[in-house]
């Protein structure tokens, strides 16, 4: 199987997982990856950061550093409003997409990727972080599940997931507005001639495989295709083989995350439970000769634990 190995340029920053991205550029080849994930946090960094000095100067850091520019990523707060019913939103959602997809050409990735969208001006989660503080590693004294909402270093938490809908939601309404905003996400795409790849995600319009495989079917698919997050199937029991199978062809990326089973899905490679041997040999069969790249968070021990989780992939590929 031909897979390589990257990982997000933000699994080895921390605490601050804004730019200026050198170091961890830096770290993810050091750790002996193939590739990189590269990110747009928001349209400030994308105005003020990602100049013509800049793009020219992390081409450079990357050829010296060996790593392949995989993807260039954007999340919920630049691209949320193809999921929205206000059209000024979904506007705004699709300029931020051209504009980062000529960015990423600038770049040289090979693709787009952006995480499935939520409406997030009427479905709300009323607290700083999506999910609950158990998800993730190494905060002191974790509230486990059935706790109480709490602060940890500036984080708010809830230890339940919990979402908040308006009093007139209907899904059909929310569904038939976000397949309309993915068409006008892939015909972006076509225009400035990227490929888009979209990751599933619990908490939004597309949480998992089957969901992700009804909006598809909605999409002519020449420029979109799917980044599968891993940890994000499992948080929802999804069989993570399975689910490479269902995707078969559309499967372009892996987005590689562990999980307990329990409540932190949120773990290095390796660490959980999740059958790596059996995605791998499932990702085999479909023929996938892309990347898989690492994605976790809070980490006191990133740099040691991407390394096991690369040696420990490895030595299960065949």
């Amino acid at each position: 199987m031909a897979v390589k190995y990257g990982c997000t340029v933000w699994t080895l920053m921390e605490p601050d997982y804004h730019a200026p991205y050198d170091e961890a550029v830096k770290k993810v080849a050091e750790a002996g990856f193939d590739g990189i994930e590269l990110m747009v946090d928001d349209e400030r960094e994308l105005e003020a950061y990602w100049t013509d000095d800049t793009v020219s100067h992390m081409k450079e850091l990357l050829e010296q550093n060996g790593l392949e520019l995989i993807q260039l990523c954007m999340f919920q707060n630049m691209i949320g409003g193809l999921a929205s019913l206000r059209p000024e939103e979904q506007d705004r959602a699709v300029e931020n997409l051209g504009r980062v997809c000529r960015l990423a050409k600038q770049l040289g990735a090979g693709a787009v990727s952006f995480t499935a969208p939520y409406p997030q001006d009427d479905i709300t989660v009323r607290t700083t972080a999506t999910l609950p503080e158990y998800y993730y590693l190494n905060l002191p004294d974790m509230v486990l599940p059935g706790g109480e909402t709490r602060s940890v270093e500036g984080w708010r938490f809830d230890a339940k997931f919990r979402l908040y809908f308006p009093d007139d939601f209907e899904w059909e309404t929310y569904w038939e507005n976000f397949i309309a905003g993915m068409k006008r996400a892939e015909d972006t795409a076509r225009a400035e001639g990227m490929p888009c790849r979209i990751e599933n995600r619990y908490n939004t319009m597309a949480p998992h495989t089957d969901t992700m495989l009804r909006m598809l079917k909605q999409l002519k698919g020449d420029y979109m295709s799917v980044s599968f997050n891993t940890a994000q199937a499992f948080i929802q029991r999804e069989i993570l083989p399975w689910a490479v199978h269902k995707y078969g062809g559309r499967l372009t990326h892996v987005r590689a995350c562990d999980g307990d089973g329990l409540a932190c899905y949120n773990l290095p490679v390796g660490a959980g439970i999740c059958d790596w041997a059996g995605i791998l040999e499932a990702l085999c069969e479909i023929g996938y000769d892309g990347y898989i790249s690492f994605e976790w968070l809070n980490d006191a021990d990133k740099e040691e634990n991407v390394r096991e989780a690369l040696e420990y992939l490895k030595r299960r590929q065949k």
